[in-house]
């Protein structure tokens, strides 16, 4: 069974900053949003991120992986592998926040 390997850069809202290994069953369709929302529901219900419109509009659910900036919730997970031809992410906020 195919596995993504999320690595997130997380954040206490003080001062500490680490980074958290998830891995997550591969599921065709699955778009960058739907990757994080199994992490929140399905591994871990402290991690959170921002998404509001997830419609491409308003930009809240920006995130940088492996680099590269990307809107999670109209981003194919399959197209973010393809490119970065891997299947280990890391899932960092946008630099200036």
């Amino acid at each position: 069974m195919r596995t993504i390997t999320c690595r997130i850069q997380r954040y206490d809202g003080k001062s500490k900053h680490w980074v958290q290994e998830y891995k997550i069953p591969y599921e065709k369709g699955m778009t960058v949003l739907s990757v994080l929302t199994k992490i929140k529901e399905e591994f871990d219900q402290s991690f959170t991120y921002t998404a509001a419109c997830r419609a491409a509009i308003c930009g809240s659910c920006a995130v940088q992986i492996n680099g590269p900036a990307y809107l999670a919730c109209k981003t194919p997970i399959d197209d973010v592998m393809n490119t970065l031809k891997t299947d280990h992410l890391l899932f960092e906020p946008l630099a200036s926040f």
